[in-house]
């Protein structure tokens, strides 16, 4: 590659692996990793304030990393969870920010807002658990194929496939496990570990929330009680099992349903 405006100027031919270095060194560089990650994206829109969207495209791996923004030297700045749309305050002593972003997931950094222009849930707090618990529970599981109704399934206590061999390879549609936990006074998350493929969460008949990707985890300390705890869960798959061609049908399939393991977290 070579670098400089015209024929006349003296160049540099640099391989494609030392573009970078290269870029940075002449005081182009934008961002700069901690611990760089090939599956990090970002985009940067600079105006009356600097948004950066950072996403993960791994499918298997979480991003966890530092990164140094040019032009920030450290102070307040905001991030925005637009799936929960959901504005937080965080502070940043050296000029960089946390990125943590599992499989699929993505969030927006916000430098030199003006703060009021967003309705800031609160200031930024790591949760800190004291209990992890297994749930142990039996799910009352129900099936409702398109367009149909559901119709009770299986009552079981553990967790299976269900388009596996203990289930119905054919299935498509929505998987609906209902179960009751009993809990004391706290803050909890339920996390529903593998899930295949969106999951929809209601506690006490008040819907928590929708999650198309991992993490499957709810904060569900609004909604729960004292005592007994009624959980629904609808898992929705895809048409895969279903409607096979001819390029598709020697692939494997994702599993279907709530698979697990699912935890109860106390913070």
């Amino acid at each position: 590659m070579v670098v400089g405006d015209n024929a006349d100027e003296d160049f540099e031919t640099v391989s494609v692996g030392g573009l970078a270095n290269l870029v940075r060194a002449c005081g182009y560089g934008d961002i700069s990793c901690a611990e760089p990650d090939k599956n990090l994206r970002y985009c940067h829109r600079k105006g009356d304030c600097d948004i950066y969207m950072f996403f993960n495209e791994s499918v298997s791996k979480t991003v966890d990393t530092s990164v140094t923004l040019s032009d920030f030297d450290g102070g307040e700045y905001i991030v925005y969870d637009a799936f929960e749309n959901k504005a937080v305050r965080r502070v940043s002593d050296d000029g960089s920010v946390k990125i943590n972003l599992p499989p699929y997931n993505s969030c927006v950094v916000i430098i030199g807002a003006d703060k009021s222009d967003f309705d800031i849930a609160e200031e930024y707090r790591e949760r800190k658990y004291v209990s992890c618990e297994t749930a142990d529970c039996t799910y009352d599981i129900s099936l409702c194929a398109e367009g149909g109704v559901y119709g009770h399934w299986r009552t079981k206590d553990r967790l299976v496939n269900i388009t596996g061999r203990e289930g119905r390879a054919d299935f498509s549609g929505n998987i609906r496990y209902e179960t009751t936990v009993r809990l004391t006074g706290g803050n909890y998350v339920l996390d529903f570990g593998e899930v295949g493929q969106t999951a929809q969460l209601s506690v006490n008949g008040k819907k928590v929330g929708v999650r198309l990707f991992p993490p499957y985890s709810f904060d569900i300390s609004e909604y729960v009680c004292d005592g007994d705890n009624r959980i629904e869960l609808v898992v929705t798959n895809t048409l895969a099992p279903k409607l096979r061609d001819e390029f598709s049908k020697y692939l494997m399939i994702p599993p279907s349903g709530l698979i697990g393991p699912v935890t109860i977290k106390k913070y």
